[in-house]
């Protein structure tokens, strides 16, 4: 059984997305990582030239609803029988991955799991209350802007597994890029541009996130190894 990792987006790097740490989250646990790169005019096709091993010329991004064309690319460019999905931004936990395995060790096909909305540089994290399918055999799954519940039939792994690190809003400087390009980026007006977008009682934070907190080795959510290199950074910095 061979698996692919595949991923997409567009202008990534401008936008502050830590696509090369997504990538490298993944690496060990795949056979291959596919890219599909929506004619970006910034540096992003370059840096995924290094980190995957093959990068596809797909259409124009026009926004989000672009996403389902791409994500259907999978098919004819995936040469593994498992398909690991993840957002540019979306780095996986170590631990979560390796839940991943056992789960298609036992034989299930179709996997979901939790993932965390990551703030103001590991200061505020939010747990998105459904898991996201993320797993599934070639040709199958679904992608339409946040797939965020599970079809029957999808076997969750639990939150204790590990979590799937979405880290759209974790530089600061990103807010701004968002509101800046969020017209070209998304296709409309979009609520992520908002600073304060998670602050409601659905936040693990406050009090909990502090920079310092990471260095206790009995922190309750583990930092994903590849992102502690960005702790306490306020724009994302790409290092191949």
């Amino acid at each position: 059984m061979k698996i692919s990792a595949f991923t997409f987006g567009y202008n990534l790097i401008e936008g502050g997305y830590p696509i090369v740490e997504a990538i490298h989250s993944v690496r060990a646990y795949v056979d291959e990582v596919i890219a599909v790169d929506c004619q970006s005019t910034d540096d992003t096709k370059r840096v995924l030239s290094f980190t995957c091993d093959k990068v596809i010329d797909g259409p124009k991004w026009e926004g989000r609803d672009i996403q389902h064309q791409v994500f259907e690319l999978h098919k004819e460019y995936c040469r593994g029988d498992i398909i690991i999905l993840f957002e540019a931004d979306e780095v996986y936990d170590e631990s979560l991955l390796s839940e991943v395995h056992w789960a298609l060790e036992k034989g299930h096909r179709d996997i979901g799991v939790y993932r965390i909305q990551i703030e103001q540089n590991f200061q505020r994290v939010r747990e998105y209350p459904m898991p996201c399918y993320r797993v599934f055999p070639k040709g199958g799954g679904y992608y339409h802007k946040h797939p965020i519940h599970c079809p029957d039939g999808v076997y969750v792994l639990p939150p204790n597994a590990g979590y799937l690190w979405d880290c759209s809003n974790c530089f600061n400087d990103n807010w701004i890029m968002r509101q800046v390009n969020q017209a070209k980026v998304w296709g409309s007006s979009h609520s992520h541009a908002v600073a304060k977008h998670f602050a409601d009682e659905n936040e693990i934070y406050p009090g909990f996130f502090n920079e310092p907190h990471w260095g206790f080795t009995d922190t309750p959510l583990k930092i994903p190894d590849v992102l502690k290199k960005h702790l306490g950074k306020h724009r994302y910095e790409v290092g191949l």
